[in-house]
């Protein structure tokens, strides 16, 4: 599978980021609101990636330095940029609403037995 990654971050296209919030993500943090944006659309979300997906995380950035990588969490293409260090097991992202009201419901339902 890192192949696929490595051979992507070659070939013009950017590297891909895939994340499941089911399976790598250990904890999710969300800020709806901030003083100096009180609507954003997008909202602003800290992660912590589960072990497996903080090797995998490593390992890509680290073959696609000095070049773009898109990041995805749970089918959305949330951003490309330019890789300029290796991430590790903590980062900050930007995500639509749409997907964080996912979240709202699918963890809700986890946490009642659905």
């Amino acid at each position: 599978m890192l192949l696929l990654w490595a051979s992507a971050a070659f070939s013009g296209e950017p590297a891909r980021l895939v994340y499941s919030s089911a399976t790598d993500f250990t904890k999710i943090s969300v800020t709806l609101k901030k003083a100096d944006n009180p609507d954003p659309a997008p909202v602003e979300v800290s992660v912590t990636l589960s072990p497996a997906a903080k090797a995998r995380t490593r390992a890509i950035t680290l073959l696609a330095y000095q070049q773009y990588l898109t990041l995805y969490v749970d089918g959305y293409r949330l951003n490309t940029a330019k890789v300029h260090s290796q991430l590790g097991g903590e980062f900050i992202f930007s995500a639509p609403r749409a997907l964080v009201n996912q979240w709202m419901v699918q963890f809700s339902d986890e946490a009642n037995g659905s």
